[in-house]
């Protein structure tokens, strides 16, 4: 038998509007059943383009290289969970080409963008330094939202939060509070 160090997956292309049928569909399920890493080429094949939406089986990619510009499919599920890692590759595309094209536009924000903007806080610094967000949020049965609301506030760096809650929901939010 022989072992293969990597597979490229070039079954599909971006035109795809079906799922997968016969041997692409077995060649699809032995490659996911398989500990070989997949290189998929602009997409992963089982991912249609024109929508984040995937036929079935999907070939599962430890890394996919798409042309261009980043293809919707491949931020969003199920697309995101199947392309591995994502990179671009320039192929001399003029901008203003990928500019007219129609259909909808996402920005990505990656990590690296994010830590250009995030800056060290001053030692002596206090939350008062850092705002202060008000989360209005939960219901009876729905204290989640406020619970959610009031930790994503604080991890993206809000310095005081306060959570406006009915009153039925405050027992509950204190407790997720005192255990954060």
């Amino acid at each position: 038998m022989v072992r293969q160090d990597i597979v490229v997956d070039a079954i599909f292309g971006t035109g795809l509007k079906d799922s997968a049928r016969g041997l692409a569909e077995t060649i699809a399920q032995d490659l996911n059943a398989s500990d070989v890493p997949v290189v998929a080429v602009d997409l992963p094949s089982g991912l249609f383009r024109g929508r984040p939406g995937a036929a079935r089986p999907v070939i599962e990619a430890a890394l996919t290289v798409t042309f261009g510009a980043p293809k919707l499919p491949l931020m969003v599920p199920p697309g995101e969970d199947v392309a591995g890692s994502v990179v671009v590759a320039d192929i001399g595309i003029p901008p203003a080409v990928i500019d007219d094209l129609p259909g909808p536009r996402i920005e990505g924000v990656l990590e690296d963008d994010v830590r250009l903007l995030v800056t060290a806080r001053p030692r002596d610094a206090h939350k008062g330094h850092f705002g202060h967000a008000l989360i209005l949020a939960g219901s009876r049965g729905k204290t989640g939202a406020a619970h959610l609301g009031a930790v994503a506030a604080l991890r993206s760096g809000a310095g005081l939060v306060t959570v406006a809650t009915p009153a039925s929901c405050v027992p509950i939010v204190a407790a997720w509070a005192r255990s954060t």
